[in-house]
């Protein structure tokens, strides 16, 4: 009986201490109360007008359909 109660107490110390620490160990962001002002840009009278996307261009389908035959037909 001496063998049991030591087991159990040793299993139930460590469902304890597998409980606790997520409890004890909280995340807390580092900041203050004043907040720093956001960087600024020197870029704001320009527009990016070269927004296109990667599907369009040939190289991309070229290696995605590589890439498909070599996962999916290959094996």
């Amino acid at each position: 009986m001496n063998k049991f109660a030591v087991r159990l107490l040793t299993l139930a110390m460590y469902a304890m201490a597998l409980t606790a620490v997520p409890l004890l160990a909280t995340a807390h962001a580092a900041g203050g109360d004043n907040p720093s002002p956001p960087a600024s840009d020197s870029k704001k009278g320009k527009k990016k007008s070269d927004k296109s996307s990667s599907i369009d261009d040939g190289k991309f389908i070229e290696g995605y359909r590589a890439a498909y035959a070599t996962i999916y037909d290959r094996h």
